[in-house]
């Protein structure tokens, strides 16, 4: 089902019995996963109803995502390493930097990918673009997980565990102009604590928690902030424009507006979440 805020409709996608669902959505289209012998499987949905395969061969395709026409995602073959492929109507799929180490975690702006690689026996964050070919953001010693882009800028995650100090766990920030430097720390641990991560501007938005879970908010003006204020426990999966977040609360799909009244929302997320993390914008030396 797809919905449109200006016009409060909605428009059916299938209803011929096949199980589907969207993944990723740029204007008008829409990338649909479908499920095909037990395999997920992706096409883009276009605004005519047209669904066009994007990758038919064996194996998953999970975790899309979309730019203008351009579609990025982790192709899984059995017995090998999940790699990350692009895809567009003109070259069609090709991996972007074939490797025989694990590639998750992709997202794309403009002509630019970002995504997860363990080549080094840690989670480290990548960007590619087709001019430059590959380039390691994250140059701390320690993983680096759930990056997220815009424009230029590029957020990722450093876990708080036994080998990195709690003082460096947090929020971190990739841009050509100053590198990688800390937006905000915050002590997560696992993976599993901080997944989804997107942003947009200087908001970011990301699911805390896999299970029991919440949608969690950042900008440099407000902090941390709550982003849903019911079906706590159960929200998951963020997507955002601008300042508008929308996520999924146990069934249900919910659209948030940050602001106005951010101060209020933070108030009532830090309480809601149980956690008061020290917020702070640091330059790496």
């Amino acid at each position: 089902m797809v919905w449109t805020q200006a016009e409060g409709s909605r428009r059916l996608i299938g209803g011929d019995g096949i199980s589907r669902a969207p993944v990723a959505v740029w204007e008008d289209n829409l990338v649909i996963s479908y499920i095909e012998n037990n395999q997920h499987k992706l096409y883009l949905h276009d605004s005519n109803g047209v669904d066009t395969p994007i990758a038919t061969s064996a194996g998953d395709m999970v975790r899309a995502s979309m730019y203008s026409q351009a579609v990025v995602y982790e192709n899984r073959q059995a017995g090998a390493q999940p790699q990350v492929w692009i895809w567009d109507p003109v070259n069609g799929g090709r991996p972007i930097h074939p490797t025989s180490s694990s590639q998750t975690n992709p997202r794309i702006w403009g002509d630019q990918v970002v995504y997860e690689d363990n080549r080094n026996g840690r989670d480290d964050i990548y960007l590619w673009n087709p001019s430059d070919g590959e380039t390691k953001l994250s140059t701390y010693i320690y993983s680096m997980v759930s990056p997220a882009i815009y424009q230029n800028k590029v957020v990722m995650w450093l876990l708080d565990n036994q080998y990195a100090s709690n003082l460096d766990a947090g929020l971190w920030e990739w841009t050509p102009q100053h590198g990688l430097r800390q937006l905000a720390q915050i002590g997560f641990s696992s993976p599993y604590d901080v997944m989804y991560t997107r942003t947009w501007g200087d908001l970011v938005v990301w699911q805390s928690g896999n299970g029991p879970s919440s949608i969690g908010a950042w900008d440099p003006a407000h902090g941390l902030m709550g982003v849903n204020q019911t079906a706590y426990g159960q929200a998951r999966s963020p997507s955002i424009f601008e300042n508008q977040v929308a996520w999924v609360g146990d069934y249900d799909i919910y659209l948030s507006t940050l602001v106005p009244e951010p101060s209020g929302l933070a108030t009532l997320g830090l309480l809601a979440c149980g956690f008061w993390p020290i917020i702070r914008r640091r330059r790496r030396q």
